[in-house]
């Protein structure tokens, strides 16, 4: 097996599940630090390099798993974590790509 590239992880704990969208265009982690993170596969401006696109602190207990939603439901992310929720996350607006 080859390493195709290195995604540097905001995580400062173990992770606990990985989660490509549909498109594999984002891949968000999450960790037993509470957080998720959403790397951005920016393909065009660097060279397919994955860079930060949100980092939240998600839950009050460890995340444990992740899940995107289909398309033609917008841009979803599923959290579910031990402190018994699971949080639907919709992204509202996107960053300017100036």
């Amino acid at each position: 097996m080859i390493q195709t590239g290195l995604i540097q992880s905001a995580h400062n704990d173990l992770l606990t599940d990985v989660a490509y969208d549909f498109y594999e265009l984002r891949l968000a982690t999450c960790s037993l630090n509470q957080r998720y993170v959403i790397p951005l596969l920016h393909i065009y401006k660097s060279n397919g390099n994955w860079n930060v696109e949100d980092d939240r602190k998600a839950h009050d207990a460890t995340v444990s798993k992740l899940s995107w939603a289909h398309p033609e439901f917008g841009t979803m992310l599923a959290s579910a974590s031990f402190d018994h929720t699971v949080k639907i996350w919709e992204q509202t607006s996107f960053a300017s790509n100036n």
